[in-house]
Parts: structure tokens; sequence; C-alpha cells
């Protein structure tokens, strides 16, 4: 597909836009899923594990903010990781990325 693009006129910065947003979407998308992931089973756990008196054992709280900072890490984390392979693919010459 990198070679597509690049054979249908998108530059070397198009390329590696595509890349960085990819990265940015898929970290944003895991933080969300994350996010409601923990606090189903922080529900789940405070609603059935119960001790010997009816009463949770333990108070477990996901402070918004905290749940906000980690998606921002968790995007941040998707961008810097996209960025080895979004220069890689926009310094591939057109041609060769078809053949590959």
């Amino acid at each position: 597909e990198i070679g597509i693009l690049r054979a249908m006129g998108a530059t070397r910065a198009q390329v590696l836009r595509v890349f960085l947003v990819q990265g940015a979407v898929v970290g944003a998308v895991g933080s969300v899923l994350g996010i409601a992931l923990a606090v189903l089973m922080i529900w789940l756990f405070t609603t059935f594990v119960r001790g010997a008196d009816g009463q949770p054992l333990f108070s477990i709280a996901l402070p918004p903010l905290l749940a906000l900072q980690v998606a921002v890490l968790a995007t941040v984390c998707g961008v810097l990781a996209a960025i080895a392979p979004a220069r890689r693919a926009a310094a591939m010459d057109p041609g060769q990325a078809i053949r590959i």
C-alpha cells in the first residue's frame, strides 16, 4: 500500500502522517478499551467479592484524572511506537515498495 500511495503522488510527509495517525488511533482505542475494562473489573470485584458480613472487602476507585492521564500516555506511546515504521515507510522508493 505504501508503494501505491507513493506512486499515486503521496509525499513522504503524507506517508509519515498516515502512520503516525494510525499509531495515535490504535493508542486511543486501546486506552479507551483498557479503561472500560478496568471500570468493569472494578465494578465486578466490588459487586461480587464480599466479606463474611456482606460488605465489600475494600473500596476500589479509579479517579477520572488518573484514567485521563493513562489514556493520554497510551496514545502518546502509540504515536512513539509508530515513529520508526513511519520513517522507514516514508523513505521507501515507490518502485521498491510495489515489488515487495
